[in-house]
């Protein structure tokens, strides 16, 4: 896997929920994104690997059937942070979300939106950085302006549209609204 350096940072964080969390003092975040998507990079690349080989299976292309679940990968713990669970879907694009894509300035031709589903097994709330680091794993740094994080309540989701080679494609985060009703 390549080394990528100076991964522009693109997806706003959220706060931990004062629910969730154990004191009313403000969260420090003791690594940024890039720092955690450097960890994951040089030290769990077979998990990075594993996710995209899910991407790209056919099982991960949602079905409109009652039983049907995206499959899910349980994640090593990196830096401070427990183990997580992705879950990864992957959805066909429609002719209106294509003509939109186009419409937004890109070439190539969408093929599927991607949706990115990070968990904390144990019931709390995912840090933003975390999960933003595995993305920025995930994918090539050029294209992280091309991911939208979904609020989505303990979860954290993302969302991507990729071409038939899943090259990630810049959108329109108009696109994704409303989809936190759905996620």
């Amino acid at each position: 896997m390549k080394k990528h350096k100076n991964i522009p940072a693109t997806i706003h964080p959220r706060s931990i929920s004062q629910s969730r969390s154990q004191s009313h003092a403000p969260r420090i975040p003791l690594a940024d994104a890039a720092t955690v998507a450097t960890e994951v990079m040089f030290a769990h690349s077979d998990s990075i690997e594993a996710l995209q080989s899910i991407m790209r299976h056919p099982r991960s292309l949602n079905r409109d059937i009652a039983n049907w679940r995206p499959p899910i990968k349980q994640l090593p713990r990196v830096i401070d942070h427990g183990e997580l669970t992705a879950s990864i879907s992957r959805f066909r694009v429609g002719p209106r979300a294509m003509s939109r894509i186009h419409g937004y300035g890109e070439r190539r031709k969408p093929a599927y939106l991607i949706r990115l589903r990070l968990t904390d097994p144990t019931g709390f709330e995912v840090r933003p950085e975390i999960a933003e680091g595995w993305v920025r794993a995930l994918i090539p740094p050029h294209a992280a302006t091309a991911v939208h994080e979904i609020p989505s309540g303990q979860a954290i989701t993302f969302v991507w549209m990729v071409d038939r080679e899943y090259q990630p494609l810049r959108s329109p985060s108009s696109m994704f609204a409303g989809l936190d009703r759905a996620a």
